[in-house]
């Protein structure tokens, strides 16, 4: 493991590829998806870290509120522990690698079947935020029957994880099965509204909803904002504006999915307003994802969605992701060469995503004629890569006199070892 990605920093400086210098840094992401940390520094600080450790901090005995916010596949820590040698098994099952807070989620671990209702789901929730998958699952199993409320945000936590893990065979009966319990009057109209956005979203992404289920938390979402209005919390009612807006976003009406999104952002500033928790910061940048994809794809506005990815940029700018999110635009836009340049900058920022950016960079750098600089990215990925064969065969493809030599030599290294 760890000798493929030294392999990797090796070929990397031998190639001097300066723009992707940092890609195996041990950032803000990797100190809370590993040890449920923050980084010392305050400026290195992204808002995913803030965000996960804040809500933990937070959370009140008795109370089942726990924000979650974006959730990371399984891969994506194999590959935090693939860049710095930790072993998968015993990060994932809190058996190593962390301080205080996943002590104290070793200590909960071992009292579940005593804890009260929302105690459970909140340790659940929390496991969640961090891809512990597996040991989400085993709570909610050892945790048995409970009460209605309990059952409705188990229900929603079983479709998240199975999201994540499922991918796009996720069994549709999760979701039929958070319809079933979100009927009770336990449950709280904020989080009836939460389930609902949940539903529409991925219905529309077409992943684990049936229609008959959309349609009915489509038609529950919208009485509960009419009936409920502003009684509401603005973390759900944001959350709603945006997820809906994906339905007229879908037939290509610009206008319509427009004047939804400006909702979510009034319902996010007013989140802000009455709140500067990480988790109501959070909803401005997702609407901010939101906006580059609804100027990419609906509006298809390249000024809009260059500006709403340079904005998203500058809200968390050593987030890698919305790096990426920029590098895409430009690419779809068809600025290869500052689409390849952006892509590094993703890369030097590191975890997550690391070999998808690296991989985005190679062939950006392809399609704007600079042949040297994609092989050798693809070098340097085909280092990190379990198995590089693809790539190197791409390598191979791309291969002529004209290349250069220390390119060939490297390539005749790896295919030596």
């Amino acid at each position: 493991m760890i000798s493929r990605i030294n392999h990797a920093k090796s070929i990397s400086k031998a190639l001097n590829i300066s723009e992707i210098a940092g890609w195996d840094r041990w950032n803000s992401f990797t100190e809370t998806i590993i040890g449920f940390d923050l980084p010392s520094q305050q400026d290195e600080i992204v808002e995913f870290s803030r965000e996960n450790v804040a809500a933990f901090t937070a959370t009140v005995p008795g109370d089942y509120y726990y924000p979650i916010g974006q959730v990371f596949e399984p891969d994506v820590v194999r590959e935090v522990c693939d860049l710095h040698g930790l072993d998968y098994e015993d990060v994932t099952m809190l058996r190593t690698h962390g301080g205080e807070r996943v002590s104290e989620l070793q200590e909960r671990l071992d009292r579940v079947e005593s804890m009260d209702d929302p105690d459970v789901v909140v340790l659940a929730s929390a496991l969640v935020t961090l891809s512990r998958f597996e040991l989400a699952s085993s709570v909610l199993t050892r945790a048995g029957d409970r009460g209605a409320r309990f059952q409705f945000e188990a229900a929603l936590l079983r479709y998240i994880i199975g999201n994540r893990t499922q991918g796009r065979g996720l069994d549709v009966n999760l979701m039929s099965e958070v319809r079933r319990t979100a009927a009770s009057q336990e449950v709280p109209a904020h989080r009836l509204l939460d389930a609902c956005s949940i539903a529409v979203v991925w219905y529309l992404k077409g992943v684990g909803v049936t229609k008959e289920d959309f349609e009915w938390f489509a038609r529950t979402g919208n009485t509960v904002v009419l009936e409920h209005g502003k009684k509401i919390p603005a973390v759900s009612t944001s959350a709603w504006y945006r997820g809906v807006a994906m339905i007229p976003a879908e037939i290509g009406d610009v206008s319509r999915t427009r004047a939804l999104m400006n909702e979510a952002a009034v319902s996010a500033q007013r989140a802000m307003e009455d709140s500067d928790a990480p988790f109501a910061r959070n909803l401005h940048k997702t609407y901010l994802e939101s906006s580059v994809k609804e100027h990419l794809y609906v509006s298809r506005d390249e000024e809009k969605a260059i500006q709403a990815a340079k904005d998203l940029v500058a809200w968390d700018p050593l987030w890698s992701v919305s790096a990426g999110e920029y590098a895409d635009v430009l690419a779809a836009f068809g600025k290869a060469e500052l689409a390849a340049e952006t892509y590094d900058r993703a890369t030097s920022l590191g975890a997550p995503y690391v070999t998808h950016h690296l991989r985005k960079a190679a062939q950006q750098y392809t399609k704007a004629g600079m042949v040297d600089k994609a092989i050798a990215r693809y070098l340097v990925l085909g280092c990190m890569l379990p198995d590089p064969s693809e790539v190197l065969a791409t390598v191979d493809n791309m291969l002529d006199n004209n290349v250069h030599a220390t390119l060939m030599a490297v390539r005749q290294q790896l295919a030596a070892s």
